[in-house]
């Protein structure tokens, strides 16, 4: 069966992927102020699934609390998205390279095939499927137990 059809996303995801794309392409400005209510009817959902997208959000410093308990959007500078995606690229490739070491040959190809489907997203500019695939990329390494030891807590 292929990586694709085996990926289920929860609304929780869907809805964190949701908002960090409009983040990302500053539907959502830095500073702005985020309602939760508002949110939640605009995406029509309850706001459970969205209170726990949006601590992952907070957890990843895209949106920070404030005092008063609200939240908004984080600013961000253009060197520290510059940092942030070579610190992450450097992390993925050396557990990519170490769990493929211990990868099957049908692992390997189903790496392969989601591999591709990110530079074609990429090549594109379609933030959304990057996302999706970034999820299926690591959903499989969980499922298939490839991740080194060393990196689980």
């Amino acid at each position: 069966m292929q990586a694709r059809n085996k990926l289920r996303l929860s609304t929780k995801d869907l809805v964190y992927m949701e908002i960090k794309d409009k983040i990302i392409k500053c539907e959502l400005k830095p500073d702005q102020i985020l309602n939760e209510e508002q949110l939640a009817n605009e995406l029509e959902i309850s706001r459970t699934p969205l209170r726990e997208a949006l601590q992952r959000l907070e957890a990843q410093e895209l949106i920070k609390r404030q005092k008063n308990g609200r939240l908004r959007v984080a600013s961000i500078s253009a060197e520290e998205v510059r940092e942030m995606f070579n610190v992450r690229t450097l992390l993925e490739g050396l557990i990519t390279r170490e769990a493929t070491l211990k990868a099957t040959e049908e692992e390997v190809v189903k790496l392969e095939e989601i591999t591709r489907s990110l530079t074609e997203a990429k090549r594109v500019r379609m933030l959304f499927i990057l996302e999706v695939c970034f999820i299926t990329f690591y959903t499989i390494l969980v499922e298939t137990k490839l991740q080194p030891k060393s990196y689980i807590n």
